[in-house]
């Protein structure tokens, strides 16, 4: 998060990558508690069991800032992420079924 809120404040703007279907949040933004602590804010709309509208937000420590490269944090993930190799051969007749 780059911009730092008042103690107390918080933002939530759309998510511009919030696709018809997924699980991405309506809306992303930050809070900053009365402590001074700068957190990040997500906000899901949806439908309560009796068909009411609803709210649900979830507030967590901010992530890793993006790291500089090809834009891909994805693949920023997958490239620090240790390497095992599979075995040499995989013996069928062992398998239990």
């Amino acid at each position: 998060m780059s911009y730092q809120h008042n103690p107390g404040w918080g933002t939530l703007f759309p998510n511009r990558y919030k696709v018809e279907g997924d699980k991405k949040p309506d809306w992303k933004g930050g809070i900053c508690t009365p402590g001074g602590e700068q957190l990040e804010m997500a906000l899901w709309f949806g439908k309560t069991v009796k068909g009411d509208n609803k709210a649900s937000v979830k507030v967590s420590e901010p992530g890793p800032p993006p790291q500089e490269g090809n834009g891909s944090s994805v693949q920023n993930a997958l490239d620090t992420q240790p390497q095992t190799q599979p075995p040499a051969a995989y013996d069928f007749n062992e398998v239990p079924f």
